[in-house]
């Protein structure tokens, strides 16, 4: 009896096992037998187009904006010749939908982390296709533009030596696949001296120059320039003067009933204009501030006290919709602030030259 009970056991742990590795099976075999009839590879080759030689490391990104939800993407990279596959890419069954293959290959971007000696810049390529099932994609060769490293000085009217600045280099066409375009960087150097790492040639690009400070820590207003490089071309002695704008604002910003707590006085002038032209600064120790040569038009500012503890610290804007600081070419003007900060009030007054 106890034979035949052991006899049934090992049955029917044949029985279950077999069920298992059936049921084991069927699910392997359903991975196995997934449909890739439809699928492609897309292969290509990135070139420098001065040399024709392969570059390394480009970036290469499928996608498709037609399809809803964001549709597939694939990523891939160019290996040392420059060469790169984008795998099992699924076809379209409409006729109306295609890919797109965007082409990121400068040393500035975050990607393109092992750029041989920086001659690339970042630029897109949008490259339209329509894959038709069973017939791989063989793409004509991606030339890639060799870009620039720019040299260059700001300089302040009557030659006052600068402190301290900041420049911002942006297309000024960007595009709608430019995903990533955060601009380039450039490096400052003394006396209003800087260099740019490898921008792009045959662009158009905005130089916007902030933050400019002489060395009597006499603040100037910001401003721009769009320039075009030719690739054939060296750059080693760029020029951004100040314009002539002749305008300035002085002013004193002071507080009172602060319970014994040091505030740093800080002050924001905003063209009404543009968000993008605005002017901050802080004051001296006795709470004066200075900013010249800047955009004239409507201005709006506010007020920030600033203290080591965070929930101390208070800001005030003393303007309303139909209240705006007016400033005109050569108008010189001061700001008088008076600051209650215990009842946090403001009371301001502001006298021109010449009233």
């Amino acid at each position: 009896m106890k034979r035949k009970t052991n006899f049934l056991i090992i049955i029917f742990i044949f029985l279950f096992q077999s069920f298992i590795f059936g049921q084991s099976n069927e699910r392997n075999n359903n991975i196995e037998t997934i449909n890739t009839s439809s699928c492609i590879n897309i292969m290509g080759k990135v070139i420098d187009e001065k040399t024709g030689e392969g570059v390394e490391g480009v970036h290469i990104i499928l996608l498709n904006i037609k399809l809803s939800g964001g549709g597939y993407m694939f990523r891939a990279r160019s290996d040392k010749n420059g060469e790169f596959i984008l795998k099992k890419v699924p076809t379209f069954e409409r006729n109306n939908e295609y890919y797109e293959i965007e082409v990121d290959a400068g040393c500035g971007n975050i990607h393109l982390k092992w750029c041989k000696d920086k001659i690339h810049f970042r630029q897109e390529y949008l490259i339209k296709i329509k894959p038709i099932p069973g017939k791989n994609v063989v793409l004509a060769p991606i030339k890639i533009k060799r870009g620039k490293i720019v040299r260059g000085r700001v300089r302040l009217r009557e030659n006052k030596k600068i402190k301290d600045f900041r420049i911002y280099v942006n297309l000024v066409n960007k595009r709608d696949y430019d995903p990533l375009e955060t601009g380039w960087i450039v490096h400052i150097e003394r006396d209003g001296k800087f260099h740019t790492d490898v921008i792009p040639v045959e662009e158009d690009l905005l130089f916007s120059i902030e933050s400019i400070i002489d060395e009597e820590g006499v603040r100037y207003g910001n401003f721009s320039k769009i320039i075009r490089f030719e690739k054939n071309k060296e750059y080693n002695d760029l020029e951004f003067k100040m314009p002539e704008r002749d305008n300035e604002i002085r002013g004193k910003i002071e507080y009172y009933n602060s319970g014994n707590v040091e505030y740093k006085r800080i002050i924001e002038l905003i063209h009404c204009g543009s968000q993008n032209n605005q002017i901050s600064l802080t004051t001296n120790k006795d709470g004066y501030f200075i900013v010249k040569d800047f955009k004239e038009g409507r201005f709006k500012f506010y007020i920030y006290l600033l203290s080591d503890n965070i929930k101390e610290s208070k800001s005030f804007n003393p303007f309303k919709d139909k209240h705006r600081l007016i400033i005109k070419r050569e108008d010189k003007i001061f700001i008088d602030i008076k600051i209650d900060v215990k009842n946090n009030k403001l009371k301001y007054y502001v006298r021109k030259k010449g009233e």
